[in-house]
């Protein structure tokens, strides 16, 4: 057998391998009741070894690392003066769970489907700038993939750059007019651009919905049944909550929306979330940068990622804010892995803490 073959051979025999524990280890019930996982226990050392790189800045200014496993936290560790009791600023992981929110407003027949289009929820504004055919087409869908096709670059430049088109949104007397008013350039769908005014267009049509702030209906439809009970969520003009951000949460809470989305939205015996919106929310719907594609308002890995980490790129999605916020979700080891840091130069910088240590201890 030659070396190329062989590596092949290898490489099917691990994703065949990995499959297979997969099925065993994780039995999802059709409907909510008992949960069962097969917990893989963690390689202690190379647990502690990472714990030590944190404590020595090896991967910059990292808050917290929590790892829960078939429901259970099986590490928790705090850093750089921070610990359990401290709420942490979520930053866009809000937005992972502001499409939570989506989806029990539709599973609820608040909203009838992603299908519904954007601009009938904004009756109220008259005069839109820039109204053609492609912006009458935009539906909430388009806002949750963000391929609504507006001018915008939020990704190109430091959130601290004037020429960052979030600043002038920040800065705007009406996000919500804001975001609307802005020239459609790509016809809806046909490519994504991160856009966090998206974001706020999603919590508006939400409180339209319900008749509550995202907020409020968090509390009631969602963190009611994770036992969440300590949070803020940051208002816009004390009539919605903010979209995109602005959620503060304790990092062995956060863990929980992984877990709940592992679970299918089943959350003991109660449905939070139903089996078929968790499962298309997580679907990569295209390319959102050359290493990352995009969901509805989660992360999936691309696959021009390295091989290397090929098989758990193509398993795992996630929540990302900014400075280096991950909910990662690993579905094929039953895992959620939470971390907390501040590295505003390089939000990715803690990554590399998955790669070479937590999944390395997993195995």
């Amino acid at each position: 057998m030659t070396s190329y073959a062989r590596r092949i051979f290898t490489y099917v025999l691990m994703v065949s391998t990995i499959f297979a524990a997969a099925c065993e280890q994780t039995q999802q019930p059709d409907e909510c009741g008992t949960y069962s996982a097969s917990v893989r226990p963690l390689d202690n050392e190379i647990i502690q070894d990472l714990v030590s790189e944190i404590e020595n800045d090896h991967y910059g200014v990292v808050y917290s690392l929590v790892i829960m496993q078939g429901g259970e936290i099986t590490f928790e560790d705090y850093f750089n003066s921070r610990t359990s009791g401290d709420l942490q600023p979520l930053y866009s992981v809000t937005k992972s769970f502001l499409s939570a929110l989506i989806g029990i407003a539709i599973d609820q027949g608040k909203i009838a489907s992603v299908n519904e289009k954007v601009l009938p929820y904004f009756t109220e504004y008259e005069d839109i700038a820039n109204i053609n055919a492609w912006k009458q087409e935009l539906t909430i869908e388009h806002l949750l993939t963000m391929s609504a096709g507006f001018h915008w670059d939020e990704l190109s430049l430091p959130y601290t750059d004037p020429e960052n088109d979030f600043r002038d949104y920040l800065q705007s007397d009406d996000r919500i007019k804001y975001v609307l008013d802005l020239p459609v350039q790509d016809a809806p769908g046909t490519r994504m651009a991160y856009n966090t005014g998206l974001s706020m267009l999603l919590s508006a049509i939400l409180t339209k919905a319900t008749g509550l702030k995202a907020s409020d209906f968090a509390a009631e439809n969602l963190f009611n049944y994770l036992g969440i009970t300590e949070w803020t969520w940051s208002d816009y003009k004390d009539t919605l909550s903010v979209g995109g951000w602005g959620l503060s949460l304790l990092p062995t809470d956060m863990v929980k929306l992984g877990q709940l989305y592992i679970q299918e939205g089943c959350w003991g015996e109660h449905r939070v979330i139903s089996k078929e919106w968790v499962a298309r929310s997580i679907q990569p719907f295209g390319s959102m940068t050359s290493r990352h594609n995009y969901s509805y308002q989660w992360w999936r890995y691309s696959e021009t990622m390295s091989e290397a980490g090929l098989i758990e790129h193509a398993n795992i999605y996630f929540a990302l804010g900014r400075g280096g916020q991950f909910i990662w979700v690993i579905p094929m080891y039953d895992m959620v892995v939470v971390s907390t840091a501040w590295n505003d130069n390089n939000g990715y910088w803690s990554e590399s803490m998955l790669w070479d240590s937590v999944l390395p201890a997993v195995r």
